[in-house]
């Protein structure tokens, strides 16, 4: 149950009428809650219609029925019993938002989580979530701090797992488009696994999603819009197999404006902002970002940092292919310094295994500037930097390198193969990849690394093929 000071409700008036007007319904359901189990509800019906008494147990549209149980009556049980309460929701269908107004109790706008909760669907393409943004005038989900309501959590932070569904079409003037788990006092923790999150808008941080503490695996992250975070916006994070496309932001972090965290196997494509094309980072030393197997691509900034912008702090990237991503690309004669990697001053990047190749600057005419980084870091030995327009401590290589198009190679994202001849095969530590976990032993598909002299640079492995007669492939 969450009785807090609510978060940033776009549009909102001032949270303390909506709190007094709740008082008495708030203090029922903290009653009601103290030595609950927790319950499952199985969800029946994809109509937009509020539990006809919310903490009784029973998710019901109509009194005593116990027939018609709706997401929002389900997550309004599961905000008023102890523990956390299992939704399960329908295949094969769309739970359309359509009660207009924006307050705390989920009884219209968004779905508000206010205790631990996970929500489960049959699949992103199968059960989907329409906040229906442009007549609700809400995100589609949010996610409160504090169980209980207090300011120090005593009773914990709310947990909210999602799973198995796609969340799209929230607006708000606020953070978080699609999902807003904000800190307050303390931080809720978010979890999507196997989920999209698509097509949502915010006039702040995090189009798709703004949290505390973000965890993302398999999840796909597209079409979203904010003035910073187009895709996400976290303060620290953990990102696997997922990938962030075709995000925009009119500020920094086309796809995600991150703190610290790790994100592996994932990509990165076709994302665009004023700086950051795909990932802005700030945070402070030594607890910053960790980036590893993973893609940055064809994203694009109008001002500097077309693939990557580590602002402040610094980060590490391992076995990381950053390519063809463009800076300047409105040509306003702006800086488009880094198109692929723009370091901050004075923030400290290691840089192992990797590639840095094929980004290119704008000009104010129709010519292109080969410009891969600017700034300074270090290189731990091992990496291609093709046109080091940056200053690197440490040794590194200008080889030119080819790639496939980025594409479904094997694996759970889209990668960018490395051609024959490239000076990246078998150009890795010859001691074996790793990041500061131990040795890399898969590539960003999953396959095995090393699978040669000595592991390939950057997100892809090549394989070595045999056939039947166990003759090498030529």
């Amino acid at each position: 149950m969450g009785c807090h000071a609510p978060g940033n409700e776009s549009g909102s008036p001032p949270w303390w009428p909506v709190l007094a007007a709740r008082a008495v319904s708030c203090m029922l359901g903290l009653l009601l809650s103290f030595g609950a189990p927790a319950a499952t509800f199985n969800v029946t019906s994809a109509a937009d219609v509020p539990d006809v008494t919310p903490g009784d147990g029973k998710c019901e549209t109509v009194v005593d029925s116990q027939v018609v149980c709706t997401l929002r009556a389900a997550v309004q049980e599961a905000n008023v019993l102890a523990g956390t309460d299992v939704i399960n929701l329908q295949a094969n269908t769309t739970y359309l938002l359509t009660r207009v107004g924006i307050e705390f109790a989920s009884l219209s706008g968004s779905i508000d989580i206010l205790d631990s909760v996970q929500i489960v669907g049959a699949g992103p393409d199968s059960t989907i979530i329409d906040g229906n943004g442009d007549v609700t005038g809400d995100r589609v989900f949010f996610v409160a701090a504090c169980i209980g309501g207090d300011q120090f959590c005593t009773q914990g932070n709310v947990s909210a797992t999602l799973s198995g569904i796609s969340i799209r079409h929230g607006k708000t003037t606020g953070d978080g488009g699609g999902i807003d788990a904000p800190i307050v006092d303390f931080a809720p923790f978010l979890t999507l696994t196997n989920c999209r999150v698509e097509d949502n808008t915010s006039g702040g941080q995090g189009g798709g999603i703004n949290s505390f503490a973000l965890s993302l695996a398999d999840t796909v992250v597209r079409r979203n819009s904010a003035v910073h975070g187009g895709g996400a916006s976290a303060s620290s994070n953990e990102i696997t197999d997922s990938t962030f496309s075709d995000n925009t932001a009119s500020g920094n972090g086309g796809a995600l404006l991150a703190g610290p965290g790790r994100i592996s196997g994932s990509t990165f494509n076709g994302n665009h902002a004023a700086s950051g094309g795909a990932l802005y980072t700030t945070s402070g030393v030594p607890n910053v970002p960790r980036v590893r197997n993973s893609t940055f691509a064809l994203n694009r900034s109008d001002a500097g940092g077309g693939g990557i912008r580590i602002a402040s702090g610094g980060a590490n990237l391992y076995n990381v292919t950053i390519a063809g991503n463009s800076a300047n690309v409105d040509r306003t004669g702006s800086d488009g310094a880094g198109s692929g990697l723009l370091v901050g001053a004075g923030a400290t990047v290691n840089v192992s295994n990797s590639i840095i190749s094929n980004n290119y600057s704008y000009t104010d005419s129709l010519f292109l500037i080969q410009n891969d980084c600017a700034g300074t870091f270090h290189s731990n030995g091992f990496n291609i930097v093709t046109h080091a327009s940056c200053t690197i401590t440490g040794t590194f290589s200008n080889a030119s390198v080819s790639f496939g198009l980025l594409q479904d190679n094997g694996g759970p994202t889209q990668t960018l193969a490395l051609l024959s001849g490239n000076a990246a095969i078998d150009g890795g530590d010859p001691a074996g990849c790793a990041d500061d976990g131990g040795p890399l032993v898969v590539d960003q598909r999953g396959l095995p690394r090393p699978a040669g002299a000595a592991c390939d640079l950057g997100a892809y492995e090549v394989q070595d093929l045999i056939f039947e007669d166990g003759f090498d492939a030529p």
